[in-house]
This record gives structure tokens, C-alpha cells and sequence, in this order.
């Protein structure tokens, strides 16, 4: 809020082969990434951007193939 450029970077999946096994993994790219730990910056009276959301809800099939994957009943 109130920055134009991104703050942090992203997220992703990849999956690594090992010698016996393949997994995946989650990886952060932080290359992109305009913001650090560190106090902010901002001015008073600065004007702020539109919010957006955070998270993106997941469609209830994604949630059931998981839960299943993972020997978790669906109980809605």
C-alpha cells in the first residue's frame, strides 16, 4: 500500500529429481523483490494504491485432490 513497485518476490513449486525419489518443493525468487526488512519509507499524507487481495481462494477441487493426496477425509 502505497508503493508502485513490488515489495517482496514469488513463490513457486519445483520438483527435484533425486537419485531415488522425485519431490517438490517450495522456492522464493526474491530477485524481483523492490522491498527489504527494514522500516518503511512512506510519507505522511502519501496517497495509498487500491488494496488487492493477499491470497487467491482455492477452488474446492484443488482442496479435495490435496486432502486426498495427503490420506485426509473431506469433510465439508
Amino acid at each position: 500500500m502505497g508503493y508502485k513497485e513490488r515489495l517482496f518476490g514469488e513463490q513457486r513449486i519445483e520438483t527435484y529429481q533425486e537419485e531415488d525419489r522425485e519431490h517438490e518443493a517450495l522456492v522464493y525468487d526474491g530477485s524481483k523483490a523492490a522491498g527489504r526488512w527494514q522500516p518503511g519509507e512512506l510519507k505522511p499524507g502519501q496517497p495509498l494504491q487500491e488494496p488487492e487481495p493477499m491470497f487467491k481462494k482455492l477452488d474446492e477441487e484443488i482442496v479435495e485432490q490435496e486432502r486426498t493426496r495427503l490420506g485426509k477425509p473431506v469433510d465439508w
